[in-house]
């Protein structure tokens, strides 16, 4: 079940956040659970977004190690999103990562990320998520 999110805990007018996590604010965004299958259908020909869970104060990061069908699921940019306001947030409470993909033509796509320091190259991630992308044709946007 597709499950949109972008609500008042994730703030992107806040002066630490960049104009890129801004540019963004309008596309359909996705919540990932660490504890559930996700999968996820998009429109084609389009921007969207899924949201993961993080604390980049620990050294421990997000990255897209696989995408199964970049010619149907194309990465385009990571952000890091700052939960409430900033007068509300302490050093080292968690945040989000936001990976922003473009949906190029029907098809499905697995995509698996992993959590882990980036400098410490022999050790197995923290965690594995995968992620199964269904790009459908929207047939609101077919003109005939």
């Amino acid at each position: 079940m597709i499950n949109p999110v972008w609500d008042k805990n994730m703030n992107t007018d806040s002066k630490s956040q960049t104009d890129s996590d801004n540019k963004w604010k309008d596309i359909p965004v996705y919540s990932v659970r660490e504890d559930s299958e996700n999968k996820f259908t998009v429109a084609g020909s389009g921007y969207f977004g899924l949201l993961l869970k993080s604390n980049l104060s620990t050294g421990f990061s997000w990255a897209l190690k696989y995408n199964e069908n970049p010619d149907a699921v194309q990465f385009v940019e990571r952000a890091d999103i700052e939960p409430g306001d900033e007068k509300d947030r302490r050093f080292g409470t968690g945040g989000f990562e936001l990976f922003v993909f473009k949906s190029l033509r029907p098809g499905t796509s697995e995509l698996k990320f992993i959590y882990a320091r980036p400098w410490e190259k022999d050790k197995k991630p923290e965690k594995l998520i995968r992620i199964q992308i269904l790009v459908e044709l929207n047939a609101a946007r077919l003109i005939l």
